[in-house]
């Protein structure tokens, strides 16, 4: 681990010719970095988002055409069931990839070094799964990940430091927005 950012990607060891290996064994993760995941889960997201919008209007868009024209567009009809399949697989995609990005933010802190967590990567995971309890231990999950990835704290300190806000509004938004969506169906 680099002096500086003990969280830092591992580098090169010049004196060993080769990568830093953090060590392994029972309980011990292994670093690797979030690089590709962190990718997916943001495209997958946004793809996701981006065809619900795309859904969305085209289906104000074909009830428009329908009461005015009296008839039924084709096109309209095709671009709506098209967006609703692109909903389908952003989701899909974006519920593996999110998680798989959860999971194995959580693991690279034991991978760090950092110790004393509640929550294990699967349980990160799972609970968002579970009915009731995916009203509010995601969020412990993800608050302690936060927490214990914070390169300004030591490892006795990071379970007294403070969060961010950004997570308050993040659960709140994903709790509005699954009420909304289980409104509409």
């Amino acid at each position: 681990m680099d002096l500086q950012n003990p969280y830092a990607a591992p580098q090169t060891d010049p004196r060993q010719g080769g990568p830093r290996e953090f060590p392994e064994g029972p309980g011990l993760a292994r670093y690797i970095p979030l690089g590709w995941r962190t990718t997916a889960a943001t495209v997958s997201v946004v793809g996701k988002t981006a065809a619900s919008g795309m859904m969305h209007v085209s289906q104000l868009t074909f009830e428009d055409i329908r009461t005015t024209a009296g008839g039924q567009s084709v096109g309209a009809v095709a671009i709506t069931r098209m967006s609703a399949v692109g909903v389908l697989v952003g989701m899909a995609c974006s519920w593996v990839f999110v998680c798989m990005w959860i999971h194995r933010a959580a693991s690279n802190l034991r991978g760090l070094g950092r110790w004393g967590m509640a929550y294990s990567p699967a349980e990160c995971v799972w609970s968002f799964f579970i009915p009731f309890l995916n009203l509010w231990r995601p969020l412990q999950g993800m608050t302690e990940i936060w927490k214990a990835s914070d390169p300004e704290n030591d490892q006795g300190s990071w379970f007294a430091s403070s969060s961010t806000p950004l997570l308050l509004g993040w659960w709140l938004t994903w709790l509005v927005s699954n009420l909304v969506a289980s409104t509409l169906l």
